[in-house]
């Protein structure tokens, strides 16, 4: 019956390894760890090269699976390109010319706050408020509503000015009426 390595049922099986795989002498292992040096070296001939082609053959199929997830993006960001730079008009051709749905536009909005959007979107709100006639009409029904409700604001005053001047008028003839004596 054989013996049970001596090493592989160290409870620092781990550290071990690390230290021969790093070079590190079979005294300086065998003194740190209370092991026998003949152990150490059995150990390293019979076991740890077997642990060391398992341990090549997972990274081997890491990097196998790497290798295949970056060639899987880059062939996706291949087709991107592809279909950002191909020109409709020349097939098999590309283009570095902007497309108009791409072109953004900087402007200053109302409160002055610069803004930036896709010129097919402002064309979009552009059509939804309708044509700059349909606009200046919009604009001059809303002006001659202004002026409606100014008129209407300055006869308002005017009547209540009126009706102010009448009391006024009463109360003079009722104060001639008074100083005459007459009530």
């Amino acid at each position: 019956m054989p013996r049970k390595c001596t090493v592989c049922n160290n409870p620092e099986i781990d550290s071990i390894n690390i230290l021969l795989v790093n070079g590190v002498s079979n005294r300086a292992i065998s003194s740190q760890y209370g092991v026998d040096r003949g152990a150490v070296q059995r150990h390293k001939r019979n076991h740890l090269a077997e642990l060391l082609s398992k341990v090549q053959e997972e990274k081997a199929e890491d990097l196998l699976f790497e290798v295949n997830k970056i060639w899987s993006d880059e062939q996706k960001l291949l087709a991107a390109i592809h279909e950002e730079l191909a020109d409709p008009l020349r097939p098999g051709k590309y283009s570095l010319n902007h497309k108009p749905e791409d072109i953004k536009i900087l402007y200053v909005d109302d409160e002055g706050k610069p803004r930036r959007q896709k010129l097919s979107t402002l064309l979009k709100r552009l059509n939804r408020i309708g044509t700059i006639e349909e606009v200046q009409s919009r604009v001059n029904f809303v002006d001659e509503f202004h002026r409606a409700q100014l008129v209407l604001k300055n006869l308002i005053e005017l009547k209540i000015e009126m009706a102010i001047l009448k009391k006024l008028d009463k109360l003079e003839k009722f104060a001639e009426e008074f100083k005459e004596g007459q009530l």
